[in-house]
């Protein structure tokens, strides 16, 4: 752990309360997540999504059919689109 501190340029103790701030962050996130999960149903996310207009995509949102799904850039991607 002195070793990514040390790359942090902070102190292990302070390395130390990050990471577990940041797991704590993660583990809310999960639990909000599967408690709104649980308050949904198939039924009302098609009821949701029959609301939705019948429209084409505009062109940025369109998949292209020469990349395979797999082999799509993803948003950490150095190759990905800036935005």
């Amino acid at each position: 752990m002195e070793h990514f501190a040390r790359e942090d340029g902070v102190s292990v103790d302070d390395y130390v309360a990050a990471v577990l701030s940041q797991r704590v962050t993660v583990a809310d996130a999960d639990s909000y997540v599967q408690s709104r999960a649980a308050r949904g149903s198939t039924d009302q996310l098609i009821h949701l999504l029959d609301k939705a207009p019948a429209v084409e995509p505009s062109p940025c949102d369109r998949i292209n059919p020469d990349i395979e799904q797999g082999d799509a850039p993803n948003a950490d991607s150095a190759d990905a689109p800036s935005a």
